[in-house]
C-alpha cells in the first residue's frame, strides 16, 4: 500500500535524526504517520464536500469536538478508506441537520448520556491497538471526562445551532466507545482492563 511505503520512508527518516530511540517511540511515531497521511486525503474531501452542502462552518465545529473527545477516548474505526470517509460524514455532517430539531433540553439529555457513556466505557481500545498501562487508561479517561465537561460549558455559551452541533457531534463520538457498537461492527476491544 501506498501509505504504508510513505509512513515507513518517512519514520526511517525521523528515526535517524532522533537521538533517543525505543520501541515504543518508534511505534508512536509510525501510528502518528500513517493517521497524519490517511488523513491528509480524507479531510480535504469531507470539507470541500460539507462547502459544497452549505455546511462547512459546522463540519468544522463538529469535526473540532468530535476529534477532541476521539484523541482521548478512543473507539471504533472504520477498516478502509471509502468505509472511513462515509461514515466520517455521517458523524460530522448529521450534526449539522439535527440541532435545529434541538432544543437546550436535548443538549442536556445528550450531555449527561454523553457524560455517563465516555465516564463508563472511556478509553476504548482495539486488539490491534491496546492500552496496557493502568495510569495511561486512567489518565485517558480523566482527559475525556474534562473534554465532555468543557465542550459542553461552552456549547451553553454559543447560539444553540452551534451548541446542538458540539453536542451531538460529541454524543455520536461517545456511541463509538459502547461495546455493544463493537459487537455490532465485529470489532473486539483489547483483554486489558
Amino acid at each position: 500500500m501506498i501509505i504504508d511505503a510513505l509512513a515507513k520512508r518517512i519514520e526511517d527518516f525521523i528515526v535517524a535524526h532522533m537521538e533517543e530511540v525505543d520501541s515504543i517511540k518508534i511505534e508512536t511515531i509510525r501510528y502518528g504517520i500513517k493517521v497524519f497521511l490517511i488523513n491528509a486525503y480524507k479531510i480535504p474531501i469531507i470539507f470541500i464536500t460539507a462547502y459544497l452542502l452549505g455546511i462547512f462552518k459546522y463540519a468544522v465545529i463538529a469535526y473540532i469536538c468530535f476529534g477532541s473527545l476521539r484523541t482521548f477516548a478512543g473507539g471504533i474505526h472504520a477498516e478502509r478508506g471509502i468505509a472511513c470517509i462515509i461514515s466520517s460524514m455521517i458523524i460530522l455532517y448529521s450534526p449539522a441537520y439535527l440541532s435545529p430539531y434541538l432544543d437546550r433540553n436535548y443538549n442536556i439529555a445528550l450531555f449527561i448520556i454523553t457524560f455517563i457513556i465516555i465516564a463508563l466505557y472511556s478509553p476504548s481500545d482495539t486488539r490491534k491497538k491496546p492500552i496496557k498501562s493502568y495510569k495511561l487508561k486512567a489518565d485517558l479517561k480523566a482527559d475525556s471526562i474534562l473534554i465532555v465537561v468543557i465542550i459542553f460549558a461552552a456549547s451553553c455559551l454559543l447560539p444553540k445551532d452551534i451548541s446542538g452541533v458540539m453536542v451531538v457531534s460529541m454524543f455520536f463520538e461517545s456511541l463509538l466507545v459502547l461495546p455493544i457498537t463493537y459487537k455490532i461492527f465485529g470489532k473486539e476491544r483489547s483483554s486489558y482492563a
